[in-house]
């Protein structure tokens, strides 16, 4: 397999989005929306990169990244996470990485930054 990668967002609001769409420009990946990507396409790939917001406690991913878990775990893994809390609020930003990212996916890189957007502006 030559080294092929993939982004995937989910994103409530916008701000996730953006910094997919920022990141597959960046990194010259495609970049596809969790609901539009299906389990098999993941095959193709050696380098899965998860760009997600988080609602109500919940990545916005978090059931894709569940029913795909099997799909993912032999993957090079990165799951940005997008969100209001403060940065230097760390075992909050830990936690949220651990309740929403399946035991099995535990080798993922895991970075998280701030972000909002506000398309008007």
């Amino acid at each position: 397999m030559e080294n092929k990668g993939i982004i995937i967002y989910g994103s409530r609001y916008g701000a996730a989005g953006q910094y997919a769409s920022w990141a597959g420009e960046a990194l010259k990946m495609p970049v596809h929306n969790h609901e539009d990507t299906p389990s098999d396409f993941l095959s193709e790939v050696d380098t899965v990169v998860i760009i997600t917001s988080i609602y109500m406690g919940d990545f916005v991913v978090k059931e894709w990244l569940s029913k795909n878990t099997d799909h993912l775990t032999e993957k090079r893994l990165f799951v940005l996470l997008v969100g209001a809390t403060e940065t230097d609020k760390e075992e909050k930003i830990a936690s949220m990485f651990d309740c929403n990212i399946p035991p099995a996916l535990s080798h993922c890189h895991r970075h998280y930054v701030r972000g909002k957007s506000i398309i008007s502006e």
